[in-house]
């Protein structure tokens, strides 16, 4: 089945989706030029990575970083918590 997601800025990383997800579904996005395969369950939204990010990569949303991955995301995987360091929490394991 074909789901939805939005990708907010030009410079983002990740697509922000408008559906519940499933593995193996294809989420098409709001730009028309890009297609994802889901490569998990993704809840109503939830990020998904658009591109591969690297463990201590910067990831994009809003065309602002809002994090730092924690480990290799690939394409169509769920971006949140348990592989995302918020900028917040990382400004303050910096200091």
């Amino acid at each position: 089945m074909k789901r939805s997601g939005i990708k907010i800025h030009y410079n983002d990383n990740v697509v922000t989706a408008t559906d519940d997800i499933y593995a193996d579904e294809i989420v098409i996005c709001n730009d028309g030029n890009l297609n994802i395969i889901a490569m998990e369950s993704i809840p109503i939204y939830h990020k998904i990575a658009s591109k591969p990010i690297k463990k201590g990569e910067r990831i994009i949303k809003y065309g602002e970083v809002i994090g730092i991955a924690l480990n290799n995301i690939s394409v169509g995987s769920w971006v949140h918590i348990h592989n995302l360091r918020s900028m917040s929490l990382y400004k303050e394991v910096e200091s």
